[in-house]
């Protein structure tokens, strides 16, 4: 499917203020991007407990290396299959919630005490690949984890929650604390793309992210265009006009959620060409592909996902059956990816 860019603005910064005083903020979302990139560290490393996750997952009782982490009273959790319109039901969020709570569990148990050892991975059974620590279907967790916060926190979060009419029908006149709650809002949305950066710089290099700026990063096309779009629908909220705010909005829905797809496409395919060897770069790249395709349930392409949960749940069971992506074969992977590809149109 094809999406229109917008022209070019002639304001390249995501620079706004009023009476000298900048409108910006988006310190939440900053926050939880550095949460999240500490708790992948976390589910490398061997002493990491089930406890520990879940306090980095609720912030609850957890001293972060960061002290703008440790200064936020912000969440993973909280922010976790919850947009104001994500297309799933309560339940279905909650499924989602729980397959983070299952990782975690499953990661201190039986992944955490052979990172780092000699114990090598087989069909069934934990352990190391090279520098992969796989469980026992040969996933890798910090990677799932990873690619599946782009979909159930970054993209749900922008697309289905700030963007999203809940989030942006709301006041824009009383600026009583510095700016209006759409601008805030607004704002909120830029920084799950990019929250480690500030106005000035956004534009640049987004590699260090993580999450989905990481990811947008990789297609300049899509990432000029998002950029432009998050510029020139913030000037569309201080000049008041809806009508173009919601077509900027529509821009960004529909280019993130293309990415996604995309980079879901290409980690099936890299996985099924790498499938023979079963080395560190086969289990590495399906973990990845499968966090993208936990993602596609979040996406938004013209006011609709890609797939449903049902669809998505049905996609994660086949990586998941038997001994996982130790059974897995390239013409699976690659029907997978097929299916994918039609659905996006790409």
């Amino acid at each position: 499917m094809q999406v229109v860019p917008p022209s070019r603005q002639t304001t390249t910064t995501y620079v706004f203020s009023h009476n000298g005083q900048s409108t910006v903020s988006y310190g939440g979302q900053t926050a939880r991007l550095i949460m999240a990139s500490e708790m992948m560290s976390a589910l490398a490393n061997s002493s990491t407990s089930e406890a520990d996750l879940l306090a980095m997952w609720s912030n609850a009782g957890w001293t972060w290396a960061s002290a703008d982490a440790n200064a936020s009273t912000k969440n993973i959790g909280g922010k976790t299959a919850s947009g104001s319109e994500t297309p799933l039901t309560s339940t279905e969020s909650a499924a989602v919630v729980a397959k983070f709570a299952d990782w975690f569990a499953d990661y201190a148990t039986n992944v955490a005490p052979i990172v780092g050892s000699t114990t090598m991975a087989v069909a069934g059974q934990a352990g190391m690949i090279g520098s992969r620590e796989l469980n026992a279907k040969g996933m890798e967790y910090d990677q799932i984890v990873a690619k599946s916060l782009i979909g159930a926190m970054c993209l749900d979060q922008v697309v289905n929650g700030y963007l999203s009419p809940t989030k942006l029908n709301v006041d824009n006149s009383d600026r009583s604390g510095g700016y209006t709650s759409m601008e805030h809002h607004w704002d909120e949305g830029f920084g799950y793309v990019y929250g480690k950066f500030g106005p000035e710089n956004a534009e640049g290099d987004l590699s260090t992210d993580g999450l989905l700026g990481k990811y947008l990063n990789k297609f300049d096309d899509h990432k000029e265009i998002v950029f432009d779009a998050f510029i020139a629908g913030r000037q569309a909220i201080v000049d008041m006009d809806y009508t173009e705010r919601d077509a900027q909005a529509l821009i960004i829905k529909n280019h993130l959620s293309v990415v996604v797809a995309q980079k879901a496409i290409d980690y099936l395919t890299g996985a099924a060409a790498d499938v023979a060897s079963l080395n560190g770069d086969y289990f590495h790249g399906l973990s990845e592909g499968y966090g993208f395709i936990m993602s596609l349930q979040f996406t938004n392409f013209n006011g609709a996902p890609y797939f449903t949960h049902t669809e998505v749940m049905d996609m994660i069971a086949d990586l998941e059956a038997g001994n996982g992506f130790w059974d897995r074969t390239s013409g699976e992977l690659l029907d997978m990816a097929s299916t994918i590809q039609l659905a996006a149109g790409l």
